[in-house]
């Protein structure tokens, strides 16, 4: 389970770029890892 502080730093990157987000929603669907991987690599 994706910690609080993993998720608030990930809302809070996707509140002021969604454009990032959106690109890493792609990579993650073409890479086709978890979803806890993707949100720890973007918050990284």
């Amino acid at each position: 389970m994706v910690s609080f502080g993993d998720l608030y730093i990930w809302m809070v990157q996707v509140r002021t770029n969604l454009f990032g987000y959106n690109r890493l929603s792609r990579a993650c669907e073409k890479l086709k890892k978890d979803e806890r991987s993707c949100l720890r690599a973007f918050a990284e």
